[in-house]
């Protein structure tokens, strides 16, 4: 009797040893909505077809992963994390999970290296005002910072010295080599790399960045709007009122070389303010933002170059971890593009969505 509990004492501390040592937590998010959309597009414009619908969606990104860590002595941790997109409205059409983060890497005193498919440094850093439920979850919805998420990219970030923090990542993607067409094709070395610094005191959050591509990096949802050559910077900051409002402002500005039918570099620019005020389990918000295509837009013979958006919103926390919205955002978009080759004129879209998130 007296082994038998000193054998089950002796196997509940080693599964406690081994608890402490490594932990791994499953986790997700359902996140649905109906919205109503009311379109309108320039005949040149996308194959989309005009006028308003009703459809239910997944908003802001349903999502199932896995991440974790495990103790490897001296201060040195292994960590790790891997994340599907879902569709969470039980549509079959195209995939229906996507590969959104799988990463792993060390964490000690120095930092932490990881390494995979990632969230930027620069979305990190610059996307602050990326707190909506709904449609576009930032308030610049042609966000200059994209791609958000990349593969193959490594990732350096600093410990947090009072608040202060650095990071830098490069994207090292050696497919595309061979494509015939020069401007898609990737370099051997490093494709693009981020630079960015943080800072956050109490109410008070500052972040500042910088990208430069040296290849294509193509990025979710096939984007590729930037090039060999091009670089971009933003700054954002938010800080929180007597802990109810709190107050987001972002600028980005990009640098692209020269395109095909285009005569000079452009400079486009996009800058944000958003707003929030909770109250109770309450939380209202309301956000404008713009996009300056600058000579990038005029090059292509567009006479009014600028994207305009605004939004507003409600949230009800019924919990901590379930809340529903409603939110509208109206979008004028007079110039748009998949790439920045393509541009097209044209494009009023608005969106209202009521939708129910649920994370565990």
């Amino acid at each position: 009797m007296n082994q038998s509990t000193l054998a089950l004492a002796v196997a509940g501390t080693l599964a406690l040893a081994t608890a402490a040592q490594a932990e791994t937590t499953l986790y997700g998010s359902a996140r649905v909505g109906v919205a109503h959309t009311d379109q309108e597009l320039n005949p040149q414009g996308m194959d989309v077809p005009n006028g308003s619908f009703w459809g239910m969606r997944d908003e802001g990104g349903s999502r199932l992963g896995v991440r974790g860590s495990e103790d490897l002595g001296g201060g040195l941790s292994a960590i790790y994390q891997y994340e599907l997109g879902v569709n969470i409205n039980g549509s079959v059409s195209g995939n229906p999970l996507n590969q959104r983060l799988s990463w792993v890497g060390l964490k000690g005193g120095f930092g932490s290296f990881t390494v995979g498919r990632q969230w930027t440094p620069y979305n990190n850093a610059v996307a602050l005002d990326g707190v909506w439920s709904s449609d576009d979850t930032t308030t610049t919805y042609y966000q200059l910072g994209a791609p958000w998420r990349v593969g193959n990219m490594l990732i350096y970030t600093s410990p947090d010295w009072s608040g202060f923090s650095v990071a830098g990542g490069m994207v090292l993607d050696g497919q595309g080599n061979d494509d015939p067409d020069p401007s898609k094709r990737t370099k051997n070395g490093v494709d693009m790399y981020d630079l960015t610094a943080s800072y956050k005191n109490g109410p008070l959050k500052l972040g500042l960045g910088y990208r430069k591509f040296e290849g294509r990096v193509v990025g979710e949802n096939g984007q590729d709007f930037y090039g060999e050559g091009d670089s971009l910077w933003g700054a954002a900051a938010s800080y929180e009122f007597a802990g109810a409002f709190n107050l987001i402002g972002s600028y980005q500005q990009a640098d692209l070389e020269s395109r095909s039918g285009a005569q000079h570099d452009a400079e486009p620019r996009a800058y944000s303010v958003t707003g929030e005020y909770e109250f109770g389990r309450n939380k209202v918000r309301a956000g404008v933002g713009r996009m300056d295509l600058d000579t990038l837009a005029s090059s292509f013979g567009r006479d009014d170059e600028n994207q305009d958006i605004w939004k507003v919103g409600f949230e009800h926390r019924l919990s901590k971890r379930t809340r529903t919205w409603v939110e509208y955002g109206d979008y004028d978009f007079s110039s748009f593009s998949n790439n920045a080759n393509n541009f097209r004129q044209g494009f009023e879209y608005n969106n209202v969505s009521i939708g129910m998130r649920h994370d565990f």
